[in-house]
């Protein structure tokens, strides 16, 4: 009789220590669901602001045939999370630029551009990236005089640029397009709407 009460309780044991071990291991897995969920939900509060900081840009230069040029543009990011960062991308560029004017005498002009830019990144994948900036510039457009001499006036350039990139490590590059760009004004300070940037960042 004993053994027959034993035999009939093996099963409901069974039936209970595996309900038991279901129950345990649904637990575990709402506890690793809240836990990713509650570091998502506070990605970078328990953080100084300082540690979501990056820092980069672009820089270059150029010497040929009279005409020089220097291009400074400092990138100061921040993560609003692990994937989206803003930040500031003010340029700086120096050019020095020899002319000829109707008489043939050589007149050399330099011009200081500069302006204010504001971008935006998300990562895609890994090394892949958007990427979104407004560039405005200050820049003199140049014209001959009747006497021959060079005079300017000063000008502003409104660009858009958008686009793409990858990264590896802490270099970069990227292919961007000015869809603010029209080719029948008189105002574009660059040449064509392309814009490829190779730079580096820094940071977290």
């Amino acid at each position: 009789m004993k053994n027959n009460l034993l035999v009939a309780m093996i099963p409901i044991i069974l039936f209970s220590f595996n309900a038991q071990a279901q129950r345990k291991v649904k637990e575990l897995d709402e506890q690793k669901q809240d836990e990713q969920k509650s570091e998502e939900r506070d990605y970078g509060k328990d953080d100084s602001w300082k540690d979501n900081l990056f820092f980069g840009g672009n820089f270059g230069g150029s010497i040929s045939n009279g005409y020089s040029r220097i291009l400074l543009q400092p990138n100061i990011g921040y993560k609003l999370s692990e994937n989206f960062a803003v930040g500031i991308s003010p340029l700086y560029m120096y050019v020095s630029n020899t002319y000829f004017n109707y008489n043939n005498k050589p007149i050399i002009v330099s011009d200081n551009i500069y302006g204010p830019g504001l971008f935006a990144r998300f990562n895609v994948l890994e090394n892949l990236f958007i990427y979104g900036e407004y560039l405005g510039l200050s820049y003199s457009r140049f014209y001959e005089k009747n006497n021959g001499d060079i005079g300017s006036v000063r000008s502003w350039s409104d660009n858009l640029f958008l686009g793409g990139g990858y990264s590896q490590g802490n270099a970069y590059i990227m292919f961007l397009y000015n869809v603010m760009y029209d080719k029948n004004s008189a105002y574009n300070f660059y040449s064509d709407p392309f814009d490829i940037r190779v730079g580096f960042y820094f940071g977290k």
